[in-house]
C-alpha cells in the first residue's frame, strides 16, 4: 500500500471545499430569491434608508432595543440604492463567508462542516432571511478561528467582540460574554496570556457594555412595558422549555402554511419539550466534559439566553439558534488544543447525528420557502404598481406590517392612524397608540372628505359582518362616513407570517368623477 503524497491530499481537501462552498452559494442564494421579505427586514431597511447621518441612525433605533451595527450598514448601501434587495446580497455575502470560515478553519470532519453549513440555521434562517445574524454568526466563527492566537493578536479580538455585541440584540451581548468570561480565564496564564486577556478585555468589555447600553429599555418604552418579572409563571416555563427543545431539533412543520418558527417535533407537550431539551443538553456536556471550563461558560451563555426568553424576550428559532451557534464555538476551541479534547468515535457519531437534523430542517425550510409566500407585502407592492396605484396616497394599519410598502415601493411616506401622522419606519415610542379599525377608518375619511381626494387603506385584519347564515363575510363595500365610500380593491391573504395579510381599500368621495 502506497504512502499518499502529502499535496495531493491538501490539494483534494480543497478542491472539496471549494465544491462545498459553490453549492452552498446556490443553495442559500435560491433560498434568498425566493424569500419575500417580512417587516423586520424592511424596519432595518427604512429605519436606515431615511436617516440623514450615522448619528440619526442611532437616534432612530432608541425605541428598537438592539445596537446599530447592522443598521450602520445598511445605512452606508442605501447611500447608492434604495433597492431594498441590496439588503438580501449584503446578508448572503455575510452568511458565506460565515460558512466559508467554517468550511476552511473548523477542526472537525468535512462531512460534519457540511453538515453544519447546510443546516438550519447557517443554510437557511441566517441566510434566506436578511437580519443581523449571519453577520454575528461570521464574528463568532472568524473569533474561533484565531483564538489560537488570541493573546498575540489581542486588539483583534477585542475589536471582533466589540462588533460581536453590537450585532443582534441581546443575544450578541450574550455571544459576546461567553468569549469574555474565556478571557478572564486566562488571567490565570503567565505574565504574556494575562497581558494579552487584559487588553482584549479592556476593549471587548467596553464594546459589550456599550451594546449592552443599547439593549436596555428606557422606562417609558411601551414596548417592554411590562413583561419583565422575576415571578414563578408556569406559562413562561412551559415556553422557555418548547424554545430550548426546538433548539436541538430546528425541524419546520411541513405541514402547516404557516411553517417558519413551527416545529414538528417540539411543541406536543411540556414533558417531550422537557426531555428533548434534557437530551440536548446532556449531549453538550457529554462532548465537551474533558473542557469543563469551555462547558461551565457555555451554560452561564445559555441560561442568559433563557433569562432573556423567560423575561419575554423573543424566542424565534433565530434566537435560538446562538445557543446552537455558541455550542460550535465551545467545540470549535475544544477541538482546535486536541490534547485536551480528542473525541471518541461515538462522540462523532453522536455530533453527526444532531447535525444531520439540522439539515433536515433547513431542507424542509428551504423547500416551504420555495412553495409558499412568507409575507404578502411584496405580492402587494407588485400588484399596486402594475395596477398604477403606488403614486395613490396611502394609509395603514397595523403600522408594523405596512410599513414594508414603504420599503418596497420606494415611499417617502404613509399615513399611520396608530400615530395620526404621516412617517416611513415605525418607532415604537409612547407616542404610538393602539386605535381600533372604526377611529382608524373615521380618521381616513375625514381626511379624504377635507381633500376630495382618494386614499389607499391598507389592512392586515379587514372589516366584517355577520351574513345571512351567521358567518363572518368580508365587507367589500360601503359607506365609512358621510359622502366618503370605501371598497375592496385586492386581498393577498397567502403569507406564512400570519399576521402579514393584506386588504387593499379604495376610500374616496361618493363621487365617480372624483376617482
Amino acid at each position: 500500500m502506497g504512502v499518499k503524497d502529502p499535496a495531493a491530499v491538501l490539494s483534494s481537501e480543497r478542491s472539496r471545499l471549494v465544491v462545498v462552498i459553490l453549492l452552498f452559494v446556490a443553495f442559500a442564494a435560491a433560498g434568498t430569491a425566493n424569500h419575500e421579505m417580512w417587516r423586520d427586514e424592511h424596519h432595518a431597511w427604512l429605519l436606515a434608508r431615511d436617516a440623514a447621518s450615522p448619528v440619526e441612525v442611532y437616534r432612530n433605533l432608541r425605541w428598537d432595543m438592539t445596537p446599530g451595527f447592522w443598521h450602520l450598514l445598511l445605512w452606508v448601501v442605501t447611500r447608492f440604492t434604495h433597492d431594498p434587495a441590496s439588503m438580501q446580497l449584503l446578508n448572503l455575502a455575510f452568511a458565506t463567508a460565515a460558512a466559508w470560515i467554517v468550511l476552511r478553519f473548523a477542526p472537525l470532519e468535512l462531512e460534519q462542516r457540511a453538515l453544519l453549513v447546510f443546516g438550519y440555521y447557517l443554510g437557511y434562517e441566517y441566510a434566506a432571511i436578511s437580519r443581523v445574524y449571519a453577520l454575528g454568526t461570521l464574528f463568532i466563527f472568524v473569533l474561533c478561528a484565531v483564538w489560537e492566537r488570541r493573546h498575540a493578536r489581542a486588539i483583534l479580538v477585542g475589536v471582533l467582540l466589540t462588533l460581536l455585541a453590537n450585532t443582534p440584540s441581546l443575544y450578541g451581548v450574550i455571544a459576546a460574554g461567553f468569549f469574555l468570561l474565556l478571557l478572564a480565564l486566562d488571567l490565570r496564564g503567565d505574565a504574556g496570556a494575562r497581558r494579552g486577556a487584559l487588553v482584549a478585555l479592556a476593549i471587548g468589555g467596553a464594546g459589550t457594555i456599550a451594546a449592552l447600553w443599547q439593549t436596555l429599555p428606557s422606562s417609558d418604552n411601551p414596548f417592554a412595558a411590562g413583561k419583565a418579572t422575576l415571578a414563578f409563571e408556569p406559562e413562561r416555563v412551559g415556553r422557555v422549555i418548547h424554545f430550548l427543545a426546538s433548539i436541538f431539533v430546528p425541524i419546520p412543520d411541513a405541514s402547516r402554511y404557516d411553517w417558519w418558527n413551527s416545529n414538528l417535533v417540539t411543541g406536543r407537550s411540556v414533558l417531550l419539550d422537557a426531555l428533548i431539551a434534557a437530551a440536548g443538553i446532556a449531549l453538550v456536556c457529554w462532548l465537551l466534559w474533558r473542557r469543563r471550563d469551555l462547558l461551565a461558560c457555555w451554560l452561564l451563555a445559555v441560561s442568559g439566553v433563557l433569562f432573556a426568553a423567560y423575561q419575554g424576550g423573543f424566542v424565534g428559532m433565530r434566537h435560538g439558534g446562538y445557543v446552537f451557534i455558541l455550542f460550535i464555538a465551545a467545540l470549535w476551541i475544544a477541538s482546535a488544543q486536541r490534547k485536551a479534547s480528542s473525541s471518541s468515535a461515538r462522540q462523532r457519531l453522536a455530533l453527526t447525528l444532531l447535525l444531520a437534523v439540522g439539515v433536515v430542517g433547513g431542507l424542509t425550510a428551504w423547500f416551504r420557502e420555495l412553495s409558499t409566500e412568507f409575507s404578502a407585502a411584496e405580492k402587494t407592492a407588485r400588484w399596486m404598481r402594475a395596477s398604477g396605484l403606488e403614486g395613490m396616497p396611502i394609509a395603514g394599519a397595523d403600522d408594523f406590517v405596512v410599513a414594508s410598502l414603504a420599503s418596497l415601493l420606494d415611499l417617502d411616506r404613509i399615513y399611520y392612524p396608530q400615530r395620526g401622522e404621516w412617517g416611513t419606519f415605525v418607532s415604537w415610542d409612547p407616542g404610538r397608540r393602539n386605535t381600533t379599525l372604526g377611529d382608524a377608518t373615521s380618521d381616513i375619511a375625514s381626511k379624504v372628505s377635507v381633500s376630495g381626494r382618494p386614499m389607499l387603506f391598507v389592512l392586515t385584519r379587514p372589516p366584517t359582518r355577520i351574513g345571512p347564515a351567521g358567518q363572518v363575510v368580508v365587507v367589500r363595500e360601503a359607506m365609512v362616513a358621510p359622502g366618503v365610500r370605501g371598497r375592496l380593491l385586492a386581498a393577498f391573504t397567502d403569507s406564512v407570517v400570519s399576521d402579514e395579510c393584506l386588504f387593499v381599500y379604495e376610500i374616496a368621495p361618493n363621487d365617480p368623477s372624483s376617482r
